[in-house]
């Protein structure tokens, strides 16, 4: 990776009611190893996070300005630090009439490798510890923190401009933080149309009966297969080819789910994104009610763990020691009293 451009600004908002306060860098700060370390450690962690969104940029939408910025400075008519300042100034437009609090830092990073060109906003809170000073006292710190990501955006730029068809955007929102995430999407133009719940849905359809002409071994191991290539997929952030999916289950005959979602799925498209957590529910089951929560993975079905569908009860034939241990703890008092009780 080689960082182009960079800018890191402040937004501050310290009651729900006020308008928010900027403050942004004079001149751009210059690329180097320190910074380029900081964007390796948010760009993993970014492609770790589960669950994100897929979508493009709004270039002609009504009362939309970040798109037609976005293409200005991506053909030379406009500067890098022109382009952050106009988003940020966007972004505080949309934060300021939402009753939240924030101390966060946006940090703008277009990344360069040969031709292809990306542009990176990253929106993270604010950390604060305490550090010893040379004179041995104690002061508090204000520090970036990566692993607290409130906002991510990542647009593959050539991709967007050869054709605004092709999904070129991906996006993460940390939940606790929503509402800033979305001002940052409503913001920065982010808009998708792919229902990632409803392409699971069509991934585990067709792997589900493509497992039922398998034996349980066969099956479970082919099902873990899918889920981990889903995983590591969704991670880089692309997306699952339906053909490379075939292949990774089975090696020895690459072509025969592909072709078996061509058959038995027709409309299913050739590229899906799948959310992987959902699809873990092919190869784990987990429940909770009635003071109990249960997981298990589908390995152990008819293993160490019996389903008896006419007295719908789980026998475990193989209890955890752990488990074993605070049973025995929590039992052996009771089994002590009704021992003296039977005595008398």
């Amino acid at each position: 990776m080689a960082i182009s451009e960079l800018s890191i600004q402040v937004l501050e908002k310290f009651s729900e009611d006020d308008a928010s306060q900027t403050r942004i860098p004079q001149q751009l700060p210059k690329t180097g190893a320190d910074n380029e370390a900081v964007f390796h450690t948010l760009r993993r962690l970014f492609a770790a996070k589960t669950g994100k969104a897929f979508g493009r940029i709004n270039l002609h939408a009504e009362g939309q300005s970040f798109g037609p910025w976005l293409k200005d400075w991506y053909e030379g008519k406009m500067s890098f630090q022109q382009l952050t300042e106009k988003g940020l100034a966007e972004f505080k437009e949309k934060l300021d009439v939402i009753p939240l609090t924030t101390q966060s830092y946006l940090l703008w990073i277009h990344d360069q490798q040969g031709d292809a060109r990306t542009l990176y906003i990253f929106i993270l809170e604010s950390s604060v510890t305490n550090v010893v000073t040379n004179e041995l006292q104690i002061e508090p710190i204000e520090h970036l923190d990566p692993q607290a990501i409130t906002f991510a955006l990542r647009i593959e730029l050539d991709p967007l401009f050869a054709s605004n068809q092709q999904d070129c955007a991906s996006v993460y929102l940390q939940r606790n933080l929503r509402k800033i995430g979305e001002a940052g999407c409503h913001s920065f133009g982010f808009a998708t149309h792919v229902d990632t719940a409803k392409e699971t849905e069509v991934v585990l359809s067709g792997l589900e009966r493509f497992a039922e002409s398998l034996d349980p071994k066969s099956a479970a191991k082919l099902k873990k297969k899918a889920v981990e290539f889903c995983s590591d997929q969704e991670k880089l952030g692309e997306a699952v080819q339906i053909e490379e999916l075939s292949i990774a289950i089975d090696e020895q005959n690459p072509d025969k789910f592909a072709h078996f979602m061509r058959e038995a799925i027709p409309e299913a498209p050739a590229a899906l994104r799948p959310d992987s957590r959902k699809l873990k529910q092919l190869v784990r089951f987990a429940g909770r009610g009635s003071g109990m929560s249960l997981s298990f993975s589908s390995e152990a079905i008819n293993e160490s763990i019996i389903y008896d569908s006419e007295k719908d009860a789980l026998i475990i034939m193989e209890i955890p020691k752990s488990l074993k241990a605070q049973l025995k703890r929590y039992l052996s008092p009771q089994d002590e009293r009704e021992q003296e009780e039977s005595a008398e």
